[in-house]
This record gives C-alpha cells, structure tokens and sequence, in this order.
C-alpha cells in the first residue's frame, strides 16, 4: 500500500470517531492485532479472547493471584463424591437482547465449549450429564471427580467458557456463532464493525457488576466508559503519532523497535509485563516432511532462542531464553534434558540426510502485522535454511493466517508446514490447559500431533493426588513432548503498553487479557 493511501485509510479510520473524540466517556484503542473473528469458541486468537471479554460473562473468573471466584455464579456445591456439581446463577442476569440468562443458557455454552477447549475435553470426558434443575440452577455429573473443574469454568484465556444464549448456538449448529449477544459489561454494535479496521462496543446499562473488588477476571466489572473504540493501524509509528496526538489514547502494544523511544518520552505512560509472552515453534505432522521425527528433530536443532529473541524483541532485559515447554519459573517448569533451543547445524543436517529429506521448500505461516511476533517466521526460516531446509515464507493477513492454519492438506495442496505462534504464559502453565500438549490428533491444536502415552499422562496429571505427582508427570510429559517433536519452545519476552501520562485511570493489570471495565479516561 502507498504511503498516501495509508494516510487516506488511517485518516478515515479516526475521522469516523471523531464526533466522540472529545467526549471523556470514549475510549480508543489500538489493540495488539485486527479483529476479524467474532466467535471467542471458534479460535484461539488472543484479539478474539479480548473481544469475547468485553462482551460475554462467565460463571467463574480468576484473580490475579491464580484463584478462582464465582462471577454469574452466586453459590454452588459438590457433593462428598465429587461427581455431582450444583451451580444457582445471580438473579437478575440478562443478556444484551433483554432476554434472561437461564440454566438451559449456561449448559448450552459450556457443552459447546467442551467441544471447542483443550481443558474442556477433559471435563467431557467424565462428563455424564448437564441438567436443569430450575431456571437458575443447574448440575454437571460426571463420572469421576475432576479436579480441575472451577479452574476450567474460571480460566481467563483461549479458549474461554463464555455463556451465550442457547438461540444464539443452536442457530450456528456446528459452525461459528454470527449473532454476537452477550451479557457482560458492553455491547457489541454490530453495524460498526469493519473487520480487521474497527470495533465499537458500547456500555451495557442493564449490567449488575458483583460488590467485590476487580482483579483480573474476576470480581465488580464497573463500567464508567460510554463506548470504546478499537481502531486498528497496521502502521506502528502512524499508532505512536496517534497517541501522541490524542486521537487515540492507549496502544496496547506498540512495535518493540519503539520501546526505548517511549520510554524516554516524559508525556507517555508505559507498563512492562515482564514475561507475559511465550513463542512456540509447531509442526503439520499430517503430512510431509514433518510426519518425519528425524525431519522434526532437525529442525528443533535448527532453533536459536537467543537469535529469535534479540530479533523479535531487542530491548535489553525484556526477554529470556527458555527451554522447558512451561513458562520458566511456574510451578511445573524444568530444565530438559533432551532440548536446548541452542543450534546445532550439523547434527542437524545429518538428520536430514538420514530421512532423505528432498529440499521441497517448507512452508511457513508468518503474520507480519501482528507486531508481537512480526519476525518470529523471518528469522526461524533463516536458521532453517543453515541447517539444510529449503524455505518459504507464506505472509498472511491475520484472519487468513488463523484459516490457513487449519487446512489439513500438504502445503503443495494449499497447506503449510510450520508456524509460530505467541502465548500467554497463563495458557501454557499447565498441562492440561495447554493447547501445544494435546496429542490427541486431528480433534487438537493445529499441527495435529497425536501420541497416545502423552494423552495417558494428562490423565495421569489430572487424578494426580497430590503437587509433588502433578509435577513428576509434568516432567513426563515435557520429556515425551520435546523427545516426539511435537513443538519447540523459542523464549518468552516481556509486552508492553503505552498511553498519555494520566490519561486513563483505574487500568487493571491483566491476567491474559487486556480487560476495560474499571477503566475512565480523564481527557489528558
């Protein structure tokens, strides 16, 4: 695109909004990717988990401590068995149509949701029945206890139990939901909506936010914003102009090249979330020549954290090497022993040579408008080709990024080979929430590694009696992961938000998303 017609474009985007420009009730946002996918159950996009938040309640919410509190809940019980589950929803809950949230609501989203989230397939498994007891309460049986059950209801990342109305998903069947009506504290104004451009939501008047005080996910969602305002500028320093000219009031992450540039800026506030990102390296082992674990092993051996890093990010201090497939220093990390995510070339090579790997170009997914990972493919395609790969690097707007990513088919046949992808540390904490852990095949993440001693660990975790076994099977589970090939940790790094120095207050520190209840804009 011309530099004029991005100008024409960037200014049509904030000339849209500025009849509420100078309201201090509108907030406006540049989030961390462009919003095309509206369905929070159809896709583990961080930028549709953050829009889910704004729109959609759920029965529990997590603090920023890691505990879980009833949200829509307003009490509940277990019996001594641990298989029968009671849960009464608030009074007074209704959705954005005026229609009251009822059990029949609450089991439709969360059986929708077993059928969508890693940690949900666990729970349907001993999942024997969801009943409605009356319009208000309702009972999940199962046929074991699970003990991670408020966990799973309360988990504050992709994929999240979000209650719909039960109209809503019966209408969309087995495809993606198109009506978009929540509960929660804003409203999504359809009409508004230009996908990958802008969303608009505005405040939820009927919402009745608990009396406890907010802290991640969870507690009194008390909106004091009339309408906000996400605008999209592919063009990082076309954002930072923005700010700094009040048309917008909060990047929530700027490009890394201009960190050091706003940190010297006395006019802009910045917050740092030290470590709040992990990239993860994950293989198409359907189809060649990934379906090769000597193929995968070499390009494991390819990996260079510390050059991936200092490429993607570069600001001394902000991100660290690790190896484990955990986050480094959450409870279940370790130091293994059969990956280093340091290179070794030649080893490498000799890999390749032993499974006759031909030089077919290897098809990698890259995402250059996602600023949080923009180099990530670019630099792992380099490594790549030292070790003896041929590559090819296949740019993508985000939405097809996130749709090509579930094509099946050999990247001959329009399908790819390998992609990065960035995550929540909160997402990879445990193993059996762990998207890049499943191994259960086709019904997994992309990639659609299948390994039937790992899907027997994560049973193991989950009966685990105690934390000393969650974290020997978890070591288990690393070693059987990394010695498979079923994904390559490349590092963590820290993210990083900026706004007008008090502009905004009442800013939540996040858990995973990125959440604006609470939040007032003061006009600076």
């Amino acid at each position: 695109m011309s530099s004029l017609r991005l100008k024409s474009c960037v200014a049509g985007l904030l000339l849209a909004t500025t009849a509420t420009f100078a309201q201090a009730d509108t907030l406006r946002v540049v989030p961390t990717a462009p919003l095309q996918i509206l369905d929070p159950l159809s896709t583990t996009a961080y930028i549709t988990r953050d829009h889910g938040f704004m729109v959609y309640d759920t029965l529990f919410g997590t603090d920023l401590e890691g505990k879980v509190h009833p949200e829509m809940v307003e009490k509940y019980a277990v019996d001594e068995a641990a298989t029968t589950w009671t849960f009464t929803l608030r009074e007074g809950l209704a959705f954005h149509d005026g229609s009251p949230v009822t059990s029949a609501d609450a089991i439709a989203s969360l059986q929708r949701w077993q059928s969508k989230d890693t940690l949900g397939g666990k729970m349907k498994a001993r999942t024997t029945a969801m009943t409605a007891v009356d319009d208000r309460t309702f009972q999940i049986k199962l046929s074991a206890p699970f003990g991670p059950m408020l966990t799973a209801l309360g988990k504050p990342s992709a994929i999240v139990p979000f209650i719909m109305p039960k109209a809503v998903i019966d209408e969309a069947g087995s495809g993606p939901i198109t009506k978009i009506i929540g509960s929660g504290p804003f409203k999504f104004v359809a009409n508004e909506f230009k996908p990958g451009e802008r969303a608009v939501y505005v405040k939820n008047e009927a919402y009745k936010p608990r009396s406890e005080p907010a802290s991640g996910t969870s507690g009194g969602k008390v909106v004091k914003l009339d309408k906000v305002e996400w605008i999209f500028l592919k063009d990082a320093q076309t954002a930072v102009n923005a700010l700094r000219n009040k048309e917008i009031d909060y990047i929530d992450q700027p490009s890394y090249e201009q960190v050091a540039d706003l940190q010297k800026d006395p006019n802009i506030d910045i917050v740092n979330r030290p470590l709040s990102l992990s990239f993860v390296m994950r293989f198409n082992t359907l189809t060649p020549p990934f379906n090769d674990l000597r193929v995968r092993r070499a390009a494991m051996l390819a990996v260079n954290q510390d050059a991936v890093l200092k490429v993607q990010i570069g600001v001394p201090g902000a991100y660290q090497s690790c190896a484990s497939v955990y986050p480094c220093g959450t409870i279940y990390s370790s130091t293994p022993d059969n990956y280093t995510g340091k290179p070794n070339f030649a080893e490498a090579r000799k890999l390749l040579a032993e499974a006759k790997y031909d030089g077919t170009p290897i098809v990698i997914l890259d995402a250059p408008e996602v600023r949080v990972q923009s180099k990530t493919a670019p630099m792992m395609s380099a490594l790549l080709q030292q070790a003896g790969f041929k590559t090819q690097l296949l740019p993508l707007d985000w939405a097809s990024w996130l749709q090509k990513r579930t094509n099946t088919a050999p990247a001959k046949d329009g399908g790819w080979n390998l992609f990065i992808a960035a995550w929540s540390p909160y997402d990879l904490t445990v193993p059996i929430s762990s998207a890049p852990l499943t191994a259960n095949g086709r019904a997994g993440w992309p990639g659609w590694f299948e390994d039937a001693q790992v899907e027997a660990l994560l049973g193991q975790f989950i009966n685990a009696p105690d934390l000393p076994e969650q974290k020997a099977i978890a070591t288990k589970i690393q070693t059987r992961i990394l010695e498979q090939g079923a994904i390559a940790p490349l590092g963590q790094a820290d993210q990083f938000s900026v706004m007008r120095k008090g502009s905004l207050e009442g800013l939540l520190p996040r858990i995973a998303s990125t959440v604006f209840w609470n939040v007032s804009v003061t006009g600076k």
